[in-house]
């Protein structure tokens, strides 16, 4: 079987705006990573604070290979990402956000997993930390999908399959991993490392949560548009099977498993009002 150079360089682009207070521990992770040949991506969405400033004093601190690409104007993510694609010079694209740290092996693995030539993008599990009550809800909850392939998506892409698809749908506000991750699976096989990105939720608040939901779900015309969700569909993406699967790790923490059920339950009337929002908001 074919290999691939295991010397290769990967790139890891970073969309940012206003993460002064996250990109130091950000950009601290894939300084301390076991792989040392990669090249940070920062694409800087008109920041208005210092991120801009601390990620270069970072960057130069921990002798980070960093190049900063600042927007003229205001672009989404899918945007963004993909600009930063277009200016690496790795083979190989990891996309990772600022509030996200990394185990210092995952980038090994998957320069060792991708070495098999039929794999084209990677899972990597992420798993929520966080400071009280509701961010250890959501801890919870996100390790009911640690190895649910409904759930989870890819982030971690061969440079000529990532193309080969399209990239990142530009126009695509909500949703954009997973309909990557659908248009990946269609033409290639995607594997799954065993090392975490760890998504940091900070101080979670209930409001912050249903604010999000809220928003994602009025944008997510266009995701729906180009993947279509049948009655079966929906029933599943808000009743999980995860839960019932990881029941021992539910009942295991009553007390967060109960604030998980709330917080879901809450998000879930935020997001068919957001919805329906979008679509009153069209008819005017």
């Amino acid at each position: 079987m074919k290999t691939a150079n295991i010397n290769f360089k990967i790139s890891v682009v970073i969309p940012v705006f206003n993460e002064v207070n996250k990109i130091e521990s950000c950009l601290k992770s894939l300084s301390n990573q076991s792989y040392k040949n990669i090249e940070v991506i920062l694409i800087d969405d008109c920041s208005n604070d210092q991120t801009v400033s601390v990620a270069e004093k970072t960057g130069v601190s921990l002798g980070l290979n960093l190049k900063i690409i600042q927007l003229g104007k205001h672009q989404e993510r899918g945007t963004a990402r993909n600009i930063g694609a277009k200016k690496s010079t790795g083979d190989y694209l990891l996309f990772i956000d600022a509030d996200m740290k990394l185990d210092k092996n995952v980038i090994d693995e998957c320069r060792g997993f991708i070495k098999k030539s039929d794999i084209k993008a990677l899972i990597i599990p992420e798993e929520s930390i966080g400071e009280g009550f509701w961010a250890k809800c959501r801890q919870l909850e996100k390790k009911c999908y640690l190895g649910d392939d409904r759930i989870e998506a890819a982030r971690f892409f061969e440079k000529k399959a990532f193309w080969n698809v399209g990239g990142w749908d530009e126009k695509m506000v909500s949703g954009e991993d997973w309909d990557l991750t659908r248009r990946i699976r269609s033409k290639y096989r995607i594997g799954r490392i065993e090392s975490s990105i760890y998504h940091n939720e900070y101080k979670l608040t209930l409001w912050r949560a249903i604010k999000k939901k809220f928003y994602y779900a009025s944008v997510s015309g266009i995701y729906l548009e180009n993947n279509p969700l049948s009655i079966l569909s929906l029933f599943f993406f808000v009743f999980r099977p995860a839960y019932l699967r990881n029941w021992k790790l539910v009942v295991s923490d009553p007390v967060h498993a109960v604030g998980m059920v709330f917080l879901k339950t809450i998000e879930l009337f935020a997001g068919v009002g957001g919805y329906l929002f979008s679509k009153l908001s069209s008819l005017q």
